[in-house]
């Protein structure tokens, strides 16, 4: 599978890009994809961004080695999204009360993908606005 990306500053954004991209492999034979996007309306977006991906991070290398260790388990791809964004709201709840932030520093668009190889299916998942290709197929959300 060959992954293309591109991240670069936006004109409008002076101090920081607000951008933040992960690509990251759960196991042997899935990939977590997602981009997150600041949003106009946030306080330091690039936080919310940067934050959102870190979390993301930490669930793919979780979710490695719980493959690893638990050959049982057999979720769909959907299934799998779904935890995957349990989880990530879940952590970002705690992170939030522990730093006593404010909703508006947790603002981001989120563009999220999860790609099991070995069945060739995935699924994308966008919260907020975006664009993806697939295979030369354009879906502008």
């Amino acid at each position: 599978m060959n992954i293309y990306s591109a991240l670069q500053i936006g004109d409008y954004h002076l101090n920081h890009c607000e951008d933040f991209l992960i690509t990251k492999s759960i196991g042997s034979h899935k990939t977590l994809c997602a981009v997150m996007d600041g949003c106009s309306t946030a306080m330091e977006s690039q936080f919310a961004s940067a934050l959102t991906g870190k979390i993301l991070r930490k669930i793919a290398l979780g979710k490695g080695y719980e493959e690893m260790y638990r050959k049982d388990k057999k979720n769909t791809i959907a299934e799998e999204l779904k935890d995957i964004l349990k989880q990530l709201f879940n952590e970002t709840t705690v992170i939030k009360n522990a730093l006593l932030l404010d909703e508006k520093e947790l603002l981001t668009t989120l563009v999220i993908l999860l790609y099991d190889q070995k069945e060739n299916q995935g699924i994308v998942l966008c919260i907020g606005d975006g664009l993806v290709c697939i295979n030369g197929k354009i879906t502008e959300f």
